[in-house]
């Protein structure tokens, strides 16, 4: 059992008109449940973890389990801010892979919308050619159905791109927007 932690009381951010303060419990390295626990006693205010394998994955946590996840989550005073559906290795440029991680973050989008987080975060690599700085078109294409279902399921689907500078990210955000 995990050992508890002596935090000194002080005022709540919320009773402070603070913006709440989170953490990915992933980066506790505990078990989810002890790492949520952890959370709450170091008072965090908001909570992410990661969604693609573990007890956490879409396909491991029933619909009985996403609610007693969030009951657990409320009933330690945080908020779910956010799922993170990193798959580190597969970009959405690589055309072997690309339908996989389409339709893994696809399904904890709908999980999201299901226990209510309005977040879905995911490193998605580089999404331009390096050389002639035009957007990939297995990336474009990723976006625009990750996107269709983020919107269907009223979920914010926040990517960060690598190796992307602010001119070709925007230029990939008006082909995603055409």
């Amino acid at each position: 059992r995990p050992r508890r932690i002596q935090v000194p009381r002080m005022t709540s951010r919320s009773s402070q008109n603070l913006p709440p303060i989170g953490v990915d419990a992933d980066d506790l390295r505990l078990p989810i449940k002890d790492a949520l626990r952890t959370a709450a006693e170091l008072r965090f205010e908001a909570v992410e973890f990661s969604t693609v394998t573990g007890e956490l994955a879409p396909a491991k946590l029933s619909d009985s389990g996403r609610r007693h996840l969030s009951r657990y989550v409320a009933g330690l005073g945080l908020d779910l801010s956010a799922l993170v559906a990193d798959m580190p290795g597969v970009s959405l440029t690589d055309a072997r892979r690309t339908d996989e991680r389409v339709a893994v973050t696809c399904r904890i989008i709908e999980m999201a919308r299901q226990l209510g987080v309005p977040t879905v975060t995911a490193s998605v690599g580089a999404l331009t050619h390096p050389e002639t700085k035009e957007a990939s078109p297995l990336a474009l294409d990723a976006l625009r159905r990750i996107g269709e279902v983020a919107d269907a399921c009223g979920v914010t689907y926040a990517i960060r791109p690598s190796h992307d500078t602010a001119d070709r990210l925007a230029g990939v955000l008006e082909a995603v927007r055409c």
